[in-house]
Parts: C-alpha cells; structure tokens; sequence
C-alpha cells in the first residue's frame, strides 16, 4: 500500500477564503484512492509532470488513470 499526503499550505496562504480538505489516506490503487476522495469534491487539481521520453503519452499512468475515473471536474496543472 501506497501512503499519500496532500498538503495546501502553499494554496491557503495564497488564498485564505479558499476551502481546502486534505487528507492522508492508504490505498492499492493511487487513482483509485483520488477518485474515492473526489466523491463530494467540487473540482480536483493534479500536478502532472512532463514525460521523460518523447514517445510517451503526455499524462502519467495515475493522471491518464484517474482522468477516466474521477466523478468531478478535474484540472491538470503542469510543473514547471
């Protein structure tokens, strides 16, 4: 099992009205585990990388996974 901490510190502080829920959660599946939390979300943002190899697809195994799956809106914002 897989152990993944969200934190919203950097959000909050930027915006302080902005209601943000986190959670730490264990599950097999990482997609899996973000759609179960998206349930009552209004809107779930993901960080996604660039892909190392030019013939890969442009979205991570979890991004691509949970884009398929999640119940609500989602935003998929690059790392710069």
């Amino acid at each position: 099992m897989s152990r993944t901490t969200i934190t919203g510190a950097p959000v909050r502080k930027e915006f302080p009205d902005l209601a943000i829920a986190e959670e730490t959660m264990r599950a097999v599946s990482v997609p899996g585990a973000l759609a179960k939390a998206a349930e009552h979300a209004d809107l779930l943002v993901l960080g996604a990388r660039r892909p190392t190899h030019p013939i890969s697809s442009p979205l991570g195994r979890v991004t691509h996974a949970v884009l398929h799956h999640t119940p609500c809106p989602l935003a998929v914002v690059p790392r710069s």
